[in-house]
């Protein structure tokens, strides 16, 4: 009966069903391939394991699935599927193991640090209860004095009092100070070191511009800002015009370095602070900029458009020139983010349908 019917599968250690009679659907193929690509997109950037280094190994390896055969040394079929499987578990296992240690080590640093903050600060408390017990036995000498009723020896007692008191005051001050220059010194370091992984985790590694997850957390919250402030504010979204034919024809290494090269020109035409720079997706970005109207949004885009263009980008097989399809929107008085972002999509799809390498200004309702 059709619910009794097994497949002939081969499991692994890792959970990967490994076809062994070549029955593998393409369904599935296409699912694995998937997980791969979504895998290599969101890998954490470690010492050993260079976040570009792990996308382009795991795009490799999502194309053997696909094409059902290992495509070193001319092996097909279910041999070089098995190769494949075997590579992909070892790869993953790799960077999951790279993206531990790097974890581990970032704790341990964060975990040093409290620590030694935690030590500093017993210190200090231990060395003010030394100093006030001087001072209460100081206090006790001075009321004996008082008793006794001898104005010499109160006099005395109260300059040594005083004198112990300053001296007591001067030295805690210093060394207050030297601990707060410590702790300054360990907090100014460990803020460094979070944001330069918070940085990196927001950073596309073959574009070195800012990621979808970046654009996702900044956009809604720029858009609010400006529309409190009154801040102009302009969103373009940029396309790269055939870039499907650059990966068939020329294959995705080339495409790899077609999109640097964007990436690049992109972070030239927008340095200031007031822009961002994101990779969208695929070969998609997006340029938020801050304190930019509409008298010179079009001029700006179009200024980028004829620099990307202007490029002429070295690929194994050829010199090739990427032009690309922007549409701009200008942020109307209390406009929502979702519909500032269509408009800016809108006028992306308009500049591809009127034939492409242009930019389009904004349709505002």
């Amino acid at each position: 009966m059709f619910f009794n019917r097994k497949k002939n599968t081969e499991k692994t250690e890792a959970g990967i069903t490994a076809p062994s009679g070549g029955e593998s659907s393409d369904g599935e193929k296409d699912t694995l391939a998937a997980v791969l690509r979504i895998l290599a997109e969101y890998a954490l950037p470690t010492k050993e394991v260079p976040a570009d280094e792990f996308q382009a190994l795991m795009e490799s390896l999502a194309k053997k699935i696909l094409v059902g055969a290992g495509l070193e040394n001319g092996e097909f079929g279910e041999r070089g599927l098995k190769k494949a499987y075997a590579q992909i578990r070892q790869e993953i296992r790799r960077q999951r193991k790279a993206e531990s240690q790097e974890y581990s080590t970032h704790r341990q640093s964060a975990s040093i640090i409290v620590a030694d903050l935690v030590a500093g600060l017993r210190k200090s408390l231990e060395e003010r209860r030394g100093h006030d017990a001087g001072i209460v036995n100081a206090l006790s000498e001075m009321e004996a004095a008082v008793e006794q009723g001898d104005l010499d020896n109160i006099k005395r007692v109260c300059s040594k009092t005083v004198h112990h008191i300053r001296e007591v005051v001067a030295v805690q001050r210093e060394k207050d100070q030297q601990q707060l220059a410590t702790l300054s010194e360990q907090l100014r370091s460990m803020k460094e070191e979070l944001l330069e992984t918070q940085s990196q985790m927001k950073r596309d590694p073959l574009t070195e511009v800012l990621n979808r997850g970046a654009f996702d957390s900044t956009f809604s919250q720029t858009v609010d800002i400006a529309n409190a402030s009154a801040m102009e504010l302009t969103l373009y979204m940029l396309d790269l015009d055939h870039f499907k034919q650059v990966n068939d024809s020329y294959g995705h290494q080339a495409g790899d370095a077609v999109l640097k090269e964007v990436g690049r020109q992109l972070i030239r035409c927008f340095p200031r602070k007031d822009d961002m720079v994101f990779r969208y997706g695929g070969e998609e970005f997006a340029i938020l900029c801050r304190n930019t109207g509409k008298n010179d949004a079009w001029m700006l885009g179009e200024r980028v458009r004829k620099q990307i263009a202007s490029r002429a980008i070295e690929l194994p097989e050829l010199t090739h020139c990427q032009t690309v399809s922007i549409g701009c929107a200008v942020l109307q008085a209390q406009e929502s983010p979702d519909i500032f972002l269509k408009r800016a999509d809108d006028a992306l799809y308009a500049a591809k349908q009127n034939g492409r390498n242009r930019v389009e200004p904004e349709t505002v309702p």
